[in-house]
């Protein structure tokens, strides 16, 4: 054991480089790409060819959450790189840094190797936060940023003072987590805070501390100043055109209580939760003040996630904060836990938990939370070829600026289509995200377009929620707007587009158009009229 011990001391950086090495391929494992990464891919491919930062060329409309990913996406663009490829070697990079700053917050907080290697395995290991290092969106690296933010605050306070150096590096990084995530705000509420406190109660002439709180303000108001006056003068709007398919809607907090029910359903830790609750006279007798730091940041974001309803896709809102959970628990750990067994149970739990979650969650309809195969499926699975049917539409129009869709599926199918799109169900539409017919369906799927609506827009194609099917199924039904009961179509058609050899999806032709009639007629693609004088699922088979 001593010969161990030592060992364990000499290598402690090869073991943590070698621990995240395996957790990186872990993550590797269990990548996956969605659909809303797709939305900043079509923005940065419109950026790199010259059209702006919009969803269509010519309309000026913020319907990303993530601006400096999508910047960075219009960079990948611009050399011609795979947005796929990238986003997930970016998100990759991101996670093992957020394993690796992980270890060090760790490392101040408890000043132990091995609790600090522990609070890795436990974070890499959690399928959430793994999975959630790729996916295509900007998720990897908000929790990295965060971290680098924690780090940077925490570390000032183990030396017990605060240089403007450290203030104007935690300004910068929180300009950096502004520019990535809007709602990052929650985060620079805490530290800005937490820092503003730290740095007026600290030891030093008054003329010191105003230096370092100008070094911690300055630069973060000149950026956001900058930024906002941007985006008034880009898009007439400082808010994203998201936040307006939120609010309108009238979104339940309840929500985000279940969403964070499943959370720690799902991962077995309401024992922990409870544990954490009875440890809190003694968290509040033993604080400190980088543990302080890490609660008001948890809390804070949780609050948040409650308040906007959770999100539809499986946890990908908690994953800035679970690096935080982790070292929340290992100090309830640490605090409460005094035999070896007890510790080493809890640890069991957790471990347990996250292989529980792996192997049972699954879609519920009554609170929408998509997983991570599901959301995966939808791009990439035979049955449903999300991005199959982008590809045969860009290839059969020709990438035709002149031939308009209508799709819920607004980002793999109007990115590798290239066809002026309108997103049913608001993210990149004005009118949607302020007037479109409520439906009350997942968090940020809450409206969606009309049929009036659509006709106003001159639409063509109606793809709406793909309606993949088998090419050998007789076609005895047309996908209708999802939420819309009752529609009644003018004179329009049913097309029959083959997808492979085996399956085929079925769209709406609505708006008349002469470049449309010559690809069907060309492709040899099956029409169906729908007949005027029946219900619209009823159609007329071709002679």
């Amino acid at each position: 054991m001593p010969f161990f011990y030592e060992f364990r001391k000499r290598n402690a950086r090869a073991i943590l480089l070698a621990s995240i090495a395996v957790l990186v391929v872990l993550a590797w494992w269990n990548r996956f790409i969605q659909d809303d990464a797709f939305i900043s891919f079509r923005y940065a491919d419109n950026l790199s060819r010259g059209f702006g930062l919009v969803w269509n060329p010519g309309e000026w409309v913020e319907g990303y959450t993530n601006f400096l990913w999508t910047i960075l996406m219009g960079a990948v663009h611009l050399l011609h790189g795979d947005p796929v490829f990238w986003s997930t070697a970016i998100g990759l990079a991101a996670f093992a840094g957020s394993l690796f700053l992980t270890y060090r917050i760790a490392l101040q907080v408890f000043q132990s190797d091995d609790v600090s290697l522990l609070a890795v395995i436990l974070l890499g290991t959690n399928y959430t936060f793994s999975a959630y290092a790729t996916g295509g969106l900007e998720t990897s690296l908000q929790a990295l940023l965060y971290l680098a933010v924690i780090y940077s605050v925490i570390r000032p306070l183990r030396l017990k003072r605060c240089r403007s150096a450290d203030a104007l590096r935690i300004s910068f990084l929180l300009s950096l987590c502004m520019l990535l995530r809007l709602d990052s705000a929650m985060l620079c509420c805490a530290v800005f805070g937490f820092a503003g406190v730290t740095i007026a109660r600290q030891p030093s002439p008054a003329r010191s501390k105003a230096t370092c709180l100008a070094a911690l303000l300055a630069p973060f108001a000149i950026t956001m100043s900058i930024w906002f006056a941007w985006k008034f003068s880009y898009y007439g709007d400082i808010l994203p055109n998201t936040f307006y398919v939120k609010v309108t809607s009238g979104h339940d907090v309840t929500r985000g209580f279940v969403y964070l029910d499943r959370f720690f359903s799902s991962y077995f830790l309401y024992p922990i939760a409870l544990i954490s609750v009875f440890s809190l006279t003694s968290f509040f007798r033993k604080i400190r003040a980088e543990l302080l730091l890490i609660v008001l940041v948890a809390f804070a974001w949780i609050a948040y996630v409650v308040k906007v309803g959770g999100d539809f896709m499986e946890f990908r809102f908690l994953v800035p904060v679970i690096p935080l959970f982790v070292i929340l628990f290992l100090w309830v750990l640490l605090s409460f836990a005094r035999t070896i067994t007890i510790r080493a149970g809890m640890v069991l739990l957790v471990l347990i938990g996250s292989a529980h979650h792996v192997l049972t969650f699954s879609y519920d309809a009554s609170d929408g939370i998509e997983s991570v195969r599901q959301l995966h499926a939808h791009v990439a699975a035979r049955d449903e070829q999300w991005e199959n049917i982008g590809k045969v539409l860009g290839q059969a129009f020709n990438h035709d600026p002149r031939v308009s869709l209508a799709t819920t599926a607004a980002g793999v199918i109007p990115y590798y289509s290239r066809l002026t799109s309108i997103d049913m169900l608001g993210l990149n539409d004005r009118y949607i995200a302020r007037y479109g017919h409520y439906f009350g369906r997942a968090a940020g799927h809450e409206r969606i377009a009309t049929l009036a609506y659509l006709q106003e827009r001159k639409v063509n194609l109606i793809v709406s929620h793909p309606y993949v099917a088998l090419r050998s199924e007789p076609m005895i039904k047309v996908p209708l707007i999802p939420g819309v009961e009752n529609n009644n179509l003018p004179t329009s058609k049913a097309v029959e587009i083959p997808l492979d050899s085996l399956y085929k999806v079925v769209i709406l032709y609505l708006e008349p158009s002469p470049v449309v009639d010559s690809v069907i007629a060309r492709e040899q693609w099956k029409v169906y009229q729908i007949m005027k004088d029946e219900s619209p699922r009823k159609i007329k088979t071709p002679p």
